[in-house]
């Protein structure tokens, strides 16, 4: 018979005090990273005629209105159609990327294959040094890319740092198994999909994450390289909407006119709203596979 004991290792009067201090001064820290948060829910929100008068609420005590979001939402609004390319962009940046970064990761993970430290060699190559902003732009252009879709996908769908945390997982998953598949008869793609991919779904997921925020929030590459307004996603028409008043623009009449009579803050907070609920929809869902992607494929054993 095992006998646990429910003897308690008590904390020094020292300790205490350090770990309420602690967790008085995240507290406060959390609170004030929320205020911006609750300021642009609130203004986005709210009555109209109460953002004329007073400007950016931080409490909604006037009310709530979702006509200014309802608005913005709407089909002729142009914010529909930014929103679709930005999905369009993002799923498909996310999926190619994924797929190219893990089949790079899995081929320099083999220390047998010829040339392996040329390529690792090169990969961090990048990492330190860059081919500047203007011979990017004239690779896009010399492959007829400008205006196109693939012109705001193809540049982040590999990144080194993404390929570097794969590998290294992929390196403490032990040989055995592929050495059975190997028995068996399996190539390298089959070994690759049907065993290390089932294995590495945190920190594929984690990776995902990463491409899904970085194509989400992208608004420098499609700045460069789109100049048809109908094909800008959503977070260029938010910078268009921060810095002048071209939005109303995209818009036809009878909604550019009602867009024009609200307020440009209001306008500014709703499409924040729009643009970033994906995202606090997302995280918290892939926060477990987040944490332990990033644990195990940052640190090999």
């Amino acid at each position: 018979m095992i006998v646990q004991s429910s003897t308690k290792i008590k904390e020094a009067p020292r300790e205490r005090f350090i770990h309420a201090v602690i967790i008085a001064l995240l507290v406060i820290f959390g609170l004030v990273m929320l205020i911006p948060v609750l300021y642009i829910f609130s203004t986005a929100f709210s009555p109209t005629p109460a953002i004329a008068r007073h400007g950016m609420i931080l409490i909604p005590i006037y009310g709530f209105d979702f006509s200014t979001v309802g608005l913005m939402l709407s089909k002729n609004s142009g914010i529909l159609r930014a929103y679709g390319n930005t999905i369009l962009i993002t799923v498909g940046g996310t999926s190619i990327g994924l797929l190219t970064t893990s089949m790079l990761a899995y081929a320099i993970s083999k220390s047998h294959m010829p040339g392996v430290k040329i390529y690792k060699g090169s990969l961090i190559f990048t990492m330190l040094f860059g081919g500047g902003l203007i011979p990017t732009y004239l690779v896009i252009k010399w492959l007829g890319l400008i205006d196109t879709y693939w012109a705001m996908i193809l540049p982040s769908i590999c990144s080194t740092y993404n390929t570097m945390l794969i590998m290294r997982y992929f390196e403490s998953i032990g040989p055995s198994m592929e050495e059975s598949a190997k028995i068996d008869g399996a190539n390298d793609l089959q070994i690759f999909f049907r065993i290390y991919v089932p294995v590495s779904i945190p920190i594929l997921i984690t990776i995902g994450v990463f491409l899904f925020d970085g194509y989400w929030n992208s608004w420098f590459g499609p700045m460069m390289y789109i100049n048809k307004d109908k094909m800008l996603p959503v977070q260029c028409i938010l910078r268009q909407m921060m810095q002048s008043s071209r939005f109303t623009d995209l818009v036809d009449g009878q909604h550019a006119s009602e867009i024009s009579s609200k307020p440009s803050t209001q306008l500014q907070c709703s499409v924040i709203v729009i643009t970033v609920v994906p995202l606090i929809v997302l995280f918290p869902f892939m926060q477990k596979y987040f944490i332990k992607g990033i644990m195990l494929g940052a640190v090999k054993e």
